[in-house]
């Protein structure tokens, strides 16, 4: 895919998934589905996301799907560098008391991966940005999708709508996701 190139051309760009997308799939029974969206894309989510699914388990059985997901590699953040990283990005995004480790872990992991954070967060987002990090959401996750060609527009409006179904918090419902996009200056063709 075009788009996962970094700025050099030379490699391709891998993502990085925080909890929310993960969480929301998985109850929805589409995150197999999730990974055949991104089968050719190299997806990451970190030991930090993975224990926020755990602790979710006893309200949401269907949440070991995400957890057994073999498409998702996932980075432990042990390494010196990496805990360096990850405590920069908790510092940043005010991570502490059970609020923003995910969304921290995630940063830290594309930091060092030169990869793209996906987390529905919008706060956190921002403060991606402003320290130089790609991030996204899920929502622009979908509209990459169906502009290179990998799904259709009805397909991402009905994964978002499994999303919506269950509980997911996006900024819009799947019929309203094409004038999202519009809106949000992001073309789908």
């Amino acid at each position: 895919m075009r788009w996962t190139t970094d700025v050099s051309g030379s490699r391709q760009r891998g993502l990085v998934l925080d909890a929310t997308l993960l969480n929301h799939a998985a109850r929805a029974d589409r995150i197999d589905l999730l990974g055949h969206y991104l089968k050719d894309i190299e997806c990451w989510t970190t030991a930090t996301v993975q224990e926020e699914l755990r602790a979710g388990l006893p309200a949401h059985p269907a949440l070991r799907r995400a957890l057994d997901a073999d498409w998702l590699l996932i980075d432990p953040l042990d390494t010196l560098e990496s805990l360096q990283a990850y405590a920069g990005w908790q510092r940043r995004v005010g991570a502490g008391e059970g609020r923003h480790r995910g969304e921290a872990s995630v940063f830290a992991c594309a930091e060092l991966r030169n990869g793209i954070a996906v987390t529905d967060d919008r706060a956190a987002n921002r403060v991606a940005k402003t320290y130089g990090l790609e991030a996204h959401g899920t929502l622009w996750l979908l509209a990459r999708l169906v502009r290179e060609g990998v799904i259709v527009v009805a397909a991402a409006e009905n994964f978002i709508e499994s999303l919506v179904a269950e509980g997911a918090r996006l900024p819009c419902r799947g019929s309203d996701f094409g004038a999202w996009c519009a809106r949000n200056g992001m073309e789908l063709t």
